[in-house]
């Protein structure tokens, strides 16, 4: 019965490691595919620097720990008022097709739904806040 017991957890730990592993993986997948540096953030004209910083942004979603709540809606308020800079700066239009295309770079659902939500949470901002 011991030796049930020792394999039966070993088991379990080889299939946790696994799944760990992919899950790490994932995640590096994820940040790798992402590359600011690689956009053309040129074609905003005067407003590149609002898209490099709604771009940052989206990078910050990307690498944001989902288990601490206070990181998130830092990340969440920074993509809603780089957003809303880019808007600003450029068009409404212009700051959605940025988002759009950075949306199909993010591979995880979790980082995309929280782009969205931000999006939609800087749409209805009516000042870009500066630093």
């Amino acid at each position: 019965m011991k030796r049930l017991l020792i394999a039966s957890l070993l088991c379990f730990l080889l299939f946790a490691c696994d799944d760990a592993k992919k899950a790490a993986d994932q995640v590096q997948e994820a940040v790798q595919s992402f590359d600011v540096e690689s956009l053309n953030l040129d074609q905003f004209g005067g407003a590149a620097e609002q898209a490099k910083a709604l771009a940052l942004s989206v990078q910050d979603a990307i690498n944001v720990d989902f288990s601490n709540p206070d990181a998130v809606n830092k990340v969440k308020d920074s993509i809603a008022n780089a957003y809303s800079c880019m808007a600003d700066k450029s068009s409404d239009e212009q700051a959605t097709d940025l988002v759009n295309t950075l949306i199909e770079k993010v591979k995880s659902e979790d980082v995309m739904s929280l782009i969205k939500q931000a999006v939609e949470q800087g749409a209805s901002v009516t000042q870009c806040m500066t630093n």
